[in-house]
C-alpha cells in the first residue's frame, strides 16, 4: 500500500510555485492509450491545484517520419526527445519521465528527476517471454528493459503504479525499496449517466442478452485465448455476447462479438451499457480500463494482475481469480450472470471504491506531496 503520502491532506500539499516538466513519447492528443490518458488526467488535475506543468513529446512530423520508415526504435525516440529536454529543462523545478523515457535522466545535470513506471519490461518478460519471437524478445530485453533499468536507477525517485510494479522494479532493476513510492493511477469519470436500454439502443447493441465487456489489443499478453474460452462457455450457457473495445485476431472472432473503437471521451457509454467487465490479462502494470469500468458501476472479474488485487475485494466489488484458472474464472462470471441483484450490488460497491481510492484528484495530491518531498531534499 502507498505509505505516508496517502495521509497528507490536499490542503497541505497545494502545488503553487511548482514547475514540472513531463517527458513522454506521445502527447494525449496524438494517442489515447493508457499512459497518455493517465498523463492527461494528471496534468489537468495538477493545473487545477496551481502546478505549472508542461509536456515534451514527439512532434506529429517526427511521428510521421517514424511511421514512414517503419522504425519505432525506442532508443531513436529518446534521441529525438533529448535536445528538446536539454533546451527546456533549466526552466523547471523537476523533470518527470514516463517508462523508458527515463533513460534521458542520465543526461540531465543538477535537476531532480523522477519516473513513473506504468509497468516493466522485466515483469512482462517473466510472464510472456516464451510467446515472443526470438528477435522481438532480444530487442525488448537488451534495449527496452535495459533503458528502463538504467533510467530508473538514474532518477532520484521512482513512482510505481501498483505494488506488483514496485516489486518488479526492486527485483528486476535493483531499485532500492526506499527510493520507490507507490502512487495509483487516477480515474476521471464523465458525470453523465444513462440507462443500459438507452445506451444499447444508441450504440446498436442487443437489448435482451447479457453483455460482457473487455478493452483489449487482442494479443497473448491480454489473455485473448483465455477470454475466448470463457466467453464461448458464457454464450452457450447464457447466450451472452461480448463487446470488444479494441481488436481481436480474425481467427478468434465469433458471431456473438461486437466491436467498437470509441474515442476515450465516449467510452463511458460502453462501460455503462455492459453488465460485467472481463480482465483476462496475463500481465498488467496497472489496468486502467478495468478501474474505469468499475467507476461506472460495472462489476469486474479479473485474474490477480496489476491493480486488481488492490482494487478488488473478492465477492464485495467484483471477483478475483487465481492466474490463469479459466474454469474458476468462468464460474465467477456465471455467478454474476445468474444474479442481477448481485451484479448491481457489486457494481455499486465497485463505483464507490473508485471514487474513494482512485480519483484523479487524489492521484495529483499524492504526486504534489512527492514532488515537494523531493525538492525539500534538494535544498
Amino acid at each position: 500500500m502507498p505509505g505516508p503520502l496517502l495521509e497528507l491532506s490536499s490542503r497541505a500539499c497545494w502545488g503553487y510555485d511548482l514547475k514540472i516538466l513531463f517527458v513522454n513519447t506521445y502527447s494525449p492528443t496524438q494517442v489515447q492509450w493508457g499512459v497518455e490518458i493517465v498523463l492527461q488526467n494528471l496534468m489537468k488535475e495538477l493545473r487545477k491545484k496551481g502546478v505549472d506543468c508542461s509536456l515534451i513529446s514527439l512532434s506529429d512530423t517526427e511521428l510521421i517520419t517514424i511511421e514512414a520508415v517503419r522504425f519505432r526504435e525506442k532508443l531513436m525516440i529518446n534521441l529525438l526527445l533529448l535536445p528538446k529536454l536539454l533546451h527546456r529543462a533549466a526552466g523547471y523545478d523537476l523533470i518527470h519521465f514516463n517508462a523508458y523515457n527515463s533513460f534521458l535522466a542520465k543526461f540531465v545535470k543538477n535537476k531532480p528527476c523522477a519516473v513513473t513506471l506504468h509497468g516493466s519490461s522485466f515483469g512482462l518478460h517473466e510472464i510472456i517471454s516464451k510467446s515472443m519471437s526470438r528477435h522481438r524478445r532480444a530487442y525488448s530485453k537488451h534495449i527496452i528493459e535495459r533503458m528502463e533499468r538504467m533510467g530508473a536507477r538514474a532518477c532520484d525517485r521512482v513512482f510505481a503504479v501498483s505494488e506488483s510494479v514496485k516489486h518488479q522494479a526492486i527485483k528486476g532493476y535493483h531499485v532500492p525499496s526506499s527510493k520507490i513510492d507507490v502512487i495509483y493511477n487516477g480515474v476521471s469519470l464523465n458525470p453523465r449517466r444513462k440507462s443500459k436500454r438507452e445506451l444499447r439502443k444508441e450504440l446498436g447493441f442487443p437489448q435482451k442478452v447479457p453483455l460482457l465487456l473487455t478493452v483489449t489489443r487482442g494479443d497473448y499478453t491480454k489473455g485473448t485465448d483465455l477470454l475466448i474460452e470463457t466467453c464461448n462457455k458464457m454464450n452457450r450457457d447464457f447466450n451472452a455476447h461480448l463487446l470488444v473495445v479494441g481488436k481481436v485476431p480474425k481467427h478468434m472472432r465469433r458471431p456473438w462479438m461486437h466491436f467498437a473503437n470509441p474515442r476515450h471521451e465516449e467510452i463511458w457509454k460502453h462501460y455503462q451499457a455492459s453488465d460485467i467487465y472481463l480482465n483476462t490479462s496475463r500481465y498488467e502494470g496497472f489496468g486502467l480500463a478495468m478501474l474505469e469500468a468499475m467507476g461506472y458501476g460495472t462489476p469486474p472479474v479479473s485474474f490477480k494482475v496489476g491493480i486488481s488485487p488492490t482494487a478488488i475485494t473478492n465477492g464485495r466489488n467484483g471477483f478475483l481469480v487465481e492466474n490463469y484458472k479459466v474454469a474458476e474464472y468462468a464460474e465467477a462470471v456465471s455467478k454474476l450472470l445468474k444474479n442481477e441483484k448481485l451484479r448491481k450490488r457489486l457494481g455499486s460497491s465497485a463505483a464507490s471504491t473508485v471514487k474513494k481510492r482512485f480519483s484523479a484528484s487524489k492521484m495529483a495530491d499524492e504526486y504534489i506531496c512527492a514532488y515537494k518531498k523531493m525538492l525539500s531534499k534538494e535544498q
